[in-house]
């Protein structure tokens, strides 16, 4: 038998089936004559390459040496070569090995973290740069002393700071531990290891500690050290002698992080009055005047009063502005450079769009630093790629108009320059001539316009839905044509996916286009931008035959795209293309923050390196409506800093996401918003992660919960372990406290917290139906096989159904309230409409 068990074992760890091992480790678990048995099997050395751990490990397998570590694999095991299976693992697995350490501190499993440390993992590992917190800091947050003394023992360092700037010991004395403060003491905690200010400094810690009796504890370990700073005076200012520039966390609120910056360990101090000199050499002085008068409303509510004056600027005693345009001074359009010296204010671009960039970057500046004195700097800026936009798909879910005339000024502010409108005609043979967007001619002309005085272009992106023939095409010819020409300011149109496919088409190995720009009613001197998914596999000879002023959109959205080989080819190619990436807030209850965050780093990356024409980060209505708008943010952001900069880290970007969501887009005074929508949708991301790993996100049939609610009798439940559902049960109470103390001051604030509020009660809801099927369907006897099957919701018993229906239908009828405030045209059937129809089948359910 154990012969058998071994050959299966090897078997499915070669073919990477996750399944199977867990099915039979699971079963020899459960069963306790075997499970001796099962330890042998794991420890033995019965491949080339050492036990299943280090199979699995050189096969770089990262599913299953994840289950083979949940099962007891030992990772300190040597094989023949004197090698354990974290001594051949490349980085990615031993991120996986690393994970696996801080799971064990937290739970306090003192053997497993042995083994761990014995097999090579290093005790001071960091969870992430946005974090940075080590294997000292989960265990004195959750693990108990044991665990503590064990990685003290083992070299850990006890005054690790994280990103936030929190020790070991600041995590204890909150936990109100006093056991766990003694072991760190012991072990060489001090406060002077904390930051001299802040939430989390020496001082907080005491105050802390003071609360909750553990302050004797502190002192009578003579880590009591009062705190000290070195202040020097240069010019009449105060300059802190400690500061370091490149770690300034207010400068990495500047969005997008400009491309060249250099600090100085100096600054000043505005006054309420300041006096702009327009240089009186420029022939465009009315225009810059307009620009600052459009921008000064923004500047006085920060208690600044802007006065312009045409001429240079004199000796003064107060610092002053210079402003000056002139493209003799740069090798790029769309640049600027902003220097702020001690006694003066340098703006400098080389157009009125790079004066743009110049204003909003200074703009952003006195807000970020408005009670404190503004550092001393060179900024030298210009973007990465000159199209940035954000694409939305009005075809089923329109925002109403003042919504998206604010989100244009909020885009604009991040150095977005296109807004892309997505819409899907229908063939209306008898109808042709009837207006299909859900915009008005005249409110098209509105938005239009307000783009255009924010340094924005309005594009117009045409497609049709599958019941459109080619044959139809001609009884659309006026929609396209009315669609295109409102867009007045656009040089490009671009067709979508299904509309390619019927006016491109390859005949003997011939690219046969000829009329496709008089079906779409493109002229001549536009660029048709057509989608490139139909020519994938044309080769080079047909990429070549693309007529003049054509280009190709690359349309991507999970995080395995190949961008990267695609983006390669155009270029051999020669060909003009776009990137089309995506918010990953579609067919979800909220989005994929993590795989949106990869997805939009690596086409950026791909297209910049590739000489793409622009970066365009697309939000799709989805097949359901479910996900509130609000959740479309994070990758706008995301898209703007990136295609902007292109330079900056992916971990920086997402450590940096929730500080410029609360700043620029939600107004959160507390700064706690955008961290509960990122709480939220990770609640749900676990889940997604968990059945199909971290690769190849978001899925494309929708996020687990999601299809839960709209097909849950269908859904294999036997991947998502209730332990994980703890966790997003955990995540969803934090943030419904957090979610209370948020205080946003955007627009239509009540709105924003609302969709944030039904996104919540949705994953929880659609967590409590998971783990209701999950209950139901667990397998009551031992033996291989699924250990949970789905029962269907008919077999859940009478009370579970009735309460999850009452909790449907509650929640359905607040999801209607906040689509009518939020949406123009809300044509998409709800997804809550079929899970209270599953679990109601007698009723007649309303969408």
């Amino acid at each position: 038998m154990v012969e058998n068990v071994v050959e299966n074992l090897l078997s499915a760890v070669k073919q990477n089936r996750t399944d199977i091992v867990r099915s039979i480790t699971s079963a020899l678990l459960n069963e306790k004559s075997t499970e001796s048995n099962l330890k042998d099997i794991l420890n033995s050395n019965c491949s080339s390459a050492g036990t299943l751990l280090h199979l699995a490990t050189s096969l770089k397998h990262t599913d299953t040496v994840r289950a083979l570590l949940f099962c007891g694999s030992d990772p300190s095991l040597k094989n023949s070569n004197g090698e354990t299976s974290f001594d051949i693992a490349d980085e990615e697995i031993k991120k996986i090995y690393c994970q696996e350490l801080f799971n064990y501190c937290a739970q306090s499993s003192a053997d497993r973290v042995q083994q761990l440390l014995k097999a090579g993992v290093d005790v001071n590992c960091s969870d992430g740069e946005a974090t940075q917190n080590t294997p000292l800091h989960w265990a004195s947050t959750w693990g108990n002393a044991d665990v503590i003394n064990l990685l003290c023992e083992n070299g850990a360092d006890v005054n690790a700071c994280s990103i936030e700037g929190r020790t070991p010991l600041f995590e204890a004395v909150q936990r109100k531990d006093a056991e766990i403060l003694q072991c760190l003491l012991k072990a060489g905690a001090n406060l002077e290891a904390l930051p001299k200010s802040g939430p989390h400094s020496s001082a907080a810690v005491k105050k802390l500690a003071e609360d909750v009796s553990l302050l004797s504890l502190l002192t009578d370990n003579g880590t009591d050290a009062s705190d000290c700073s070195s202040v020097i005076v240069k010019n009449g200012l105060e300059v802190d002698e400690n500061f370091d520039p490149l770690s300034h966390k207010k400068l990495s609120l500047l969005w997008p992080l400009p491309r060249m910056l250099l600090h100085q360990d100096e600054f000043i101090k505005l006054g309420s009055q300041l006096v702009v000199h327009i240089s009186p050499n420029s022939d465009k002085t009315n225009e810059i005047i307009q620009l600052w008068n459009d921008l000064i409303p923004d500047i006085q509510n920060l208690g600044i009063n802007i006065q312009l004056e045409i001429g240079y600027l004199k000796n003064s005693s107060n610092i002053g502005v210079i402003c000056e345009v002139n493209d003799k001074l740069f090798s790029q359009a769309s640049s600027y450079r902003l220097s702020i010296f001690t006694n003066s204010i340098r703006l400098c671009s080389s157009d009125l769009t790079g004066l743009f960039y110049c204003l909003t970057t200074f703009t952003q500046l006195l807000m970020i630093y408005q009670n404190d004195n503004l550092p001393c700097l060179q900024i030298h800026d210009f973007p990465s790629l000159n199209e940035r936009g954000v694409l939305v798909d009005i075809t089923k879910e329109a925002p109403r108009l003042d919504i998206l005339l604010c989100n244009i000024k909020i885009l604009a502010f991040m150095k977005v320059n296109r807004l892309l409108l997505y819409f899907r005609f229908q063939n209306r043979e008898n109808d042709r001539e009837t207006w299909q967007l859900p915009y008005t001619k005249q409110e098209l002309t509105e938005l239009n316009s307000e783009c255009y005085r924010n340094f924005m272009t309005l594009v117009p992106v045409l497609d049709v839905d599958s019941s459109v023939t080619f044959e139809n095409l001609t009884n659309l010819q006026t929609s396209f044509s009315s669609f295109v020409s409102v867009c007045s300011g656009s040089n490009i149109v671009h067709i979508g996916p299904r509309l390619t496919t019927l006016i491109v088409r390859i005949e003997n190995d011939v690219l046969c286009m000829d009329e496709a720009r008089s079906y779409v009613s493109v002229g001549e001197n536009q660029i048709l931008s057509i989608c490139a998914y139909v020519l994938r596999d044309s080769g080079l000879e047909i990429l070549q035959q693309l007529p003049p002023n054509t280009a190709l959109a690359e349309y991507g959205f999970n995080t395995e795209y190949p961008f990267g080989d695609l983006c390669d080819s155009y270029l051999r190619s020669g060909v003009a293309f776009y990137i089309l990436n995506g918010t990953a807030a579609w067919n979800s209850c909220t989005a994929n923050v993590d795989a949106a965050a990869t997805n939009i780093h690596e086409s950026v990356k791909a297209g910049y390196s590739n000489g793409a024409l622009g970066s365009i980060v697309c939000h799709w209505s989805g097949q359901k409506l479910l996900t509130p708008n609000v959740f479309s943010w994070p990758g706008f952001v995301l898209s703007a800093g990136l295609s902007w900069n292109a330079d900056v880290d992916l971990d920086l970007l997402k450590a940096n996401l929730p500080f410029i969501l609360n700043q620029y887009v939600f107004e959160d005074v507390n700064g706690k918003f955008a961290q509960v929508l990122v709480e939220i949708s990770e609640a749900e991301s676990l889940i997604d992660k968990a059945v199909h790993g971290d690769s190849n996100l978001p899925n494309d049939k929708g996020s687990i919960l999601f299809e839960l609610m709209i097909h849950p009798d269908e859904i294999d439940i036997d991947k998502i372990p209730v332990e994980l559902l703890n966790k997003s049960f955990k995540k969803l109470r934090a943030s419904e406290s957090n979610l209370q103390t948020c205080q946003l001051h955007c627009y239509k604030q009540e709105l924003i917290l609302q969709q944030a509020q039904i996104s919540h009660d949705s994953v929880l809801a659609a967590c409590r139906l998971c783990r209701s099927l999950i209950s139901a369907g667990r397998k009551p006897s031992s033996g291989t096989g699924c250990s949970v099957v789905n029962v269907g919701v008919s077999n859940l018993t009478a009370t579970t159904k009735t309460d999850l229906a009452n909790r449907f239908l509650s929640l359905r009828d607040s999801f209607t309230e906040v689509w009518n405030s939020s949406l123009i045209n809300n044509t998409s059937q709800n997804a809550l409409t079929d899970i209270i129809q599953v679990l109601l089948p007698n009723e007649i359910v309303y969408a």
